[in-house]
This record gives structure tokens, sequence and C-alpha cells, in this order.
């Protein structure tokens, strides 16, 4: 009888022993694979974010691609109305284009760059069409110097210049005067170009290029950068809103 018991007290030690180890190797098989799959969730993220950060730089620079050579055609095509016009003016015309094609290679890497650095650009530009329209072109520039760093995609100052230039003053007898006004809200910058126009002779084609912007602000800034567009009593208002960074 006793020899019966003690023997069934075994068996029952022998039982605990190993459902105490079978459930320390499953508590710790449990924990591998929870670190297993965070530690692959982890690794899966940063992949995800490597990846995502690629094709936006891909997109952002296939859009940067799209505004380098329409803006050297219509330069090009300023200096050949000038050339049996005014050879001095089609030789200043020059010149500065050639500040623009080194600012062209200086940011060729470049996706965004501050403001100040855009305006340089956009003085150069300016500088060709005063060469052809003369008293009829106006300019003025508002910007406090704590926001001259403030960033936004290359380009895009420059191609809201052009368009109020080409398809604004262009068309007007008398000309007008471009303004463009540099002001901070809170943590937004707005970068606004005005400028007057002839609604009739508002052509389609400036869509393509303010479509462009407006790509490259969400790919930058997400919900933060956007372009806003306004027509009102013969004004054209283009803004762009970029976030302030210090």
């Amino acid at each position: 009888m006793s020899i019966q018991m003690y023997g069934e007290a075994t068996v029952d030690l022998n039982e605990q022993q190993f459902t105490g180890v079978f459930s320390s190797f499953f508590n710790a098989l449990v924990m591998s694979l929870i670190w297993s799959g965070c530690y692959l969730a982890v690794v899966s993220r940063r992949e995800k974010k490597l990846i995502m950060s690629q094709l936006k730089e891909q997109q952002l620079e296939n859009l940067k691609s799209q505004i380098n050579p329409h803006f050297l055609f219509n330069t090009l095509n300023s200096i050949r109305g000038m050339i049996y016009q005014d050879q001095d003016k089609a030789a200043d015309i020059v010149t500065q284009l050639s500040e623009l094609f080194r600012y062209n290679l200086t940011t060729d890497l470049q996706t965004h760059v501050n403001f100040e650095q855009e305006w340089t650009v956009c003085e150069h530009y300016l500088a060709i069409e005063k060469v052809r329209f003369g008293k009829r072109l106006l300019v003025t520039m508002q910007c406090d110097d704590a926001l001259k760093k403030v960033v936004l995609p290359s380009m895009a100052l420059l191609t809201l210049i052009e368009n109020a230039t080409k398809h604004g003053i262009a068309h007007l007898v008398e000309g007008g005067e471009i303004k463009v006004d540099v002001v901070r809200t809170g943590e937004t910058v707005t970068i606004t170009v005005n400028n007057p126009f002839d609604e009739t002779k508002l052509k389609s084609g400036t869509k393509l290029g303010l479509q462009n912007i407006q790509s490259r602000l969400e790919l930058m800034f997400a919900q933060h950068g956007k372009l806003l567009i306004k027509k009102q009593s013969g004004q054209f208002n283009a803004t762009l809103e970029v976030p302030y960074a210090t």
C-alpha cells in the first residue's frame, strides 16, 4: 500500500516537472515570437519609410525636370525676339541667361531652396523680361530678413513670376506691377505673387506649372504646403503656403 502511494507521488511530481518545463518553453517561445514580430515590424516600417522617401525624392526630381526646359525655352524665345531689334539688349539678356544657367547647375541636385536663393534667380529672370517690356513691367518685393531662409520648392517662385509676366503683364498694353509679399502667420509663411491680368487672354497653359508646384508642395510638406489661387477684379493672386522653421 505504501509502495503504491510512493509511486503515484513520483508520477505526479514528474508530471508537474514536465508541465513546468513545457510552460517555461512555451512562454519563452511566445516571447521570442512577440519580440521577432516587433523587430520585423520596426524593420519593415523603416524600410517602408526609406522606400517612400526615395520615391518622394524621385517624384520631386521628375517634377523639377518638367520646369527647367519650359523655362529655358521661353527665355531663348525672348533672346530670339531681341536679336534683330537691339543687339546690345540681346547681349544683356544673354548675360542674365548665363547667370540663370549657373543657378540651374548649382541647384541641379536640390529639390528645395530658401527664399533668398530663389529670389536671386527671379531677379535674373526679371532683368531679362525688363529688357523686353521696359517701363511696362514694374516689380516690388517685401520680405523681412528673418523670413528669407524659409524653404520652398526650387523654381516654384520663379514659375509664379514667369506666369505673372507672360500671362499677365505681357497682355496688357500699359503693363502693370508684380508684387511679391512674404508674411508669417503663426507657424505658416505665405509667399504671394500678385499681378494684373486680362481674363480674356488667360490661357489654359498656366495650369500645368501651377499643378506642378502643388504636387511638389504636397510631396515636401504634406498638408502643411499649399498653393492657393485667387482671381478677382482683374488681379491674379498666387500664394504659396509653407511651414515656418527656424
